[in-house]
């Protein structure tokens, strides 16, 4: 492998496949256009190339990078006239493979790139930019677009939310799974109308995965959704421990919400359909465009927790939810495009950061959790086409003891997901880079919700409260007349 390090940080030229080119047909085409313009054909950066013997190749001469992320290695003068006709830039040096996953700077100290060894795995049919930015690309009818919302814990901070998935479909189509405390205020940063997010799948019931259920709702009513929300999620051991309790529980606890709006605004998105399944069986608990949804079950603190697998135009997604590892996760991941599995500390840092004893930290991450070796399993016996970690703590003394416990059993393409990673998945080819978004949007609202009917009722405020408000034009005036005398 060969990195290359310039300012913009640390990348590498690689086969994602781990293919290598014959090394005796590239020397045979390079180093003749080498000697005689002093210019190696440019190497698309998307496909990369594995081929250590290019360093000494490109002794005496230097990387340049152009405008489109190809590399080619050229003579000082060549590389000087590239650059004055704004071919590219040149490339800081070169070093040997001194690095990998652990080296690449978090979101949270400043870095735009995402956690990974492995950015593009296949063969793209187009270029992607280095970074998302919401709003400014089309998805192909191939293709699924996966973006986190939230990667963190139980407690939630500003530079990770708690669970959350968004998948977005070439079909047209919008799937959320889990909504933990901090997802809805990243969402509204993907430039998507709430409108347009009416289908909501839980894993299980613990706040961190339902916390901005509400939100979800209330924001939608005002902003333009006029269907129902429908929100799948399992049975629990009885019916007050199943989701369709929790839905009527959370319409109960803001139905002065609701009524406050009622007259004022069209409130027919205020419905939620609750699709609840039982968390016991593997079942299709979604069939409709063409994807699937399938439920199974997962070990988690009670009765009541599922993962999923989603399976659209013969790509594949499993999303754990919170999980001890199981034989139902490696049945149901085999050899998927994403294989989303929750990822905790080490029980001895989780006990040093949070105060926790180290014999609780042991139950929490072995028994409840799935600390990053056990993860490892999971995904060496699956062999997803991309591994991924999340929900845990991503900061830079994080990264290291992850990824060191995680390589114990597992090599393979693995990405450590922050908030704001996506993927652009398609049949060939899995693309992996952090989004950079709008932290103070607009909300986006049809056209056509303006238009539906409002209720006949009418919040009624008490006359005596009404009679304490203040006429704004009049106190202005009277002010203004006691400012000039």
């Amino acid at each position: 492998m060969i990195f290359i390090k310039n300012k913009y940080g640390i990348k590498f030229l690689r086969s994602q496949l781990g293919h290598k080119i014959n090394s005796k047909f590239l020397g045979a085409l390079i180093i003749p256009l080498i000697l005689s313009i002093g210019i190696v054909p440019a190497i698309p950066f998307s496909a990369g190339v594995d081929i250590p013997h290019l360093l000494p190749v490109c002794i005496d001469k230097v990387w340049i990078e152009s405008i489109n992320g190809r590399i080619a290695c050229v003579t000082p003068s060549t590389a000087e006239k590239l650059v004055q006709r704004g071919w590219g830039t040149i490339l800081d040096e070169i070093m040997e493979d001194t690095s990998d996953e652990k080296s690449i700077t978090p979101v949270i100290s400043g870095g735009t790139l995402p956690i990974t060894e492995t950015p593009i795995i296949g063969n793209p049919e187009k270029e992607f930019p280095k970074n998302y930015v919401p709003g400014t690309e089309e998805l192909a009818e191939d293709e699924i677009r996966l973006t986190f919302l939230g990667t963190g814990m139980p407690f939630p901070t500003r530079n990770q939310a708690a669970a959350g998935v968004l998948m977005e479909f070439g079909n047209g189509d919008i799937l959320m799974f889990d909504v933990g405390s901090g997802t809805v205020a990243n969402f509204n940063s993907m430039k998507i109308s709430p409108a347009e997010l009416d289908k909501f799948f839980i894993s299980h019931l613990h706040t961190d995965h339902q916390g901005d259920l509400d939100m979800f709702w209330a924001q939608g009513i005002p902003f333009g959704r006029i269907l129902p929300m429908n929100v799948w999620g399992p049975t629990g051991d009885g019916h007050a421990l199943g989701t369709q309790a929790f839905v009527d529980g959370l319409l109960a606890a803001n139905y002065w919400d609701l009524k406050s709006r009622e007259g004022n605004i069209p409130t027919s998105g205020a419905e939620i359909i609750t699709h609840e399944f039982d968390w016991t069986t593997t079942q299709v608990v979604y069939d409709e465009n063409g994807i699937t949804v399938t439920s199974f079950p997962a070990i988690h603190a009670m009765a009541g927790a599922v993962s999923y697998r989603i399976d659209w135009n013969g790509m594949s997604v499993v999303y754990s939810g919170d999980t001890k590892i199981n034989n139902f996760m490696i049945e149901q991941g085999q050899n998927v495009d994403l294989l989303i599995h929750e990822t905790f500390l080490p029980a001895e840092i989780l006990s040093e950061k949070t105060g926790m004893t180290l014999e609780n930290a042991m139950v929490v991450v072995n028994e409840l959790h799935t600390p990053a070796k056990a993860a490892g399993v999971v995904f060496e016996l699956a062999q997803p086409k991309m591994a991924v970690m999340y929900h845990t703590w991503v900061t830079d003394e994080t990264i290291t003891p992850i990824f060191d416990d995680l390589r114990i059993p597992y090599l393979g393409p693995a990405t450590l997901a922050q908030d704001f990673t996506v993927f652009n998945i398609t049949p060939d080819s899995i693309v992996v880079r952090q989004a950079l978004v709008d932290d103070a949007p607009w909300p986006i609202v049809p056209e056509e919700s303006a238009h539906a009917e409002k209720s006949d009722e009418v919040p009624v405020i008490p006359q005596w409260l009404e009679d304490q408000a203040i006429d704004v034009e009049e106190a202005i005036k009277e002010i203004l007349e006691k400012r000039h005398g």
